[in-house]
């Protein structure tokens, strides 16, 4: 499988099981992931430093791709100190074909958000775990299909 494609799907499981905005994952450093504590302090989100928090899957995702060099990305590109490059083509090459060809890396964070509210997380709760205003919007967009895409990612990127 090409390297890049594969860490393509790395990140595009991240995405789906973290709420992360795909900037924030694409840029991801070593650093930034905290397996003891279970969590990622990203340094620079969309809303300034953020701390958000991650469950046993994403951690033993992340775990095996993490080093010493706390600056390194954890999903690095071609180019020495540079991330993933590409990833909006790689990841139409990965839903090609297949139930979620027409979902956006966007609609992950979306469909994240509209699970925790049907598993009974309050509003508040998810707009810290995606780092996001009250959860208005998520609920608005998602909801319906939240369920239907989660299922589908989980079986189509493991």
């Amino acid at each position: 499988m090409d390297p890049q494609f594969s860490t393509a799907a790395k990140m595009a499981r991240a995405l789906a099981m973290t709420g992360c905005r795909r900037g924030e994952i694409i840029n991801l450093r070593m650093g930034e992931v905290d397996v003891q504590r279970s969590c990622i302090r990203l340094e620079d989100s969309k809303e300034g430093a953020s701390t958000r928090a991650i469950g046993l899957p994403v951690v033993e995702l992340l775990q095996p791709l993490l080093s010493d060099h706390e600056a390194d990305f954890v999903f690095p590109g071609t180019e020495e100190g540079k991330p993933l490059v590409g990833f909006q083509k790689l990841w139409e090459k990965l839903v090609k074909d297949t139930p979620l060809e027409s979902v956006t890396p966007h609609v992950l964070r979306h469909s994240f958000a509209s699970v925790a509210n049907d598993l009974g997380f309050t509003g508040s709760t998810i707009a810290a775990l995606v780092d996001h205003e009250p959860l208005h919007s998520h609920r608005r967009h998602g909801a319906r299909n939240g369920r239907r895409y989660s299922r589908q990612l989980h079986s189509g990127l493991a």
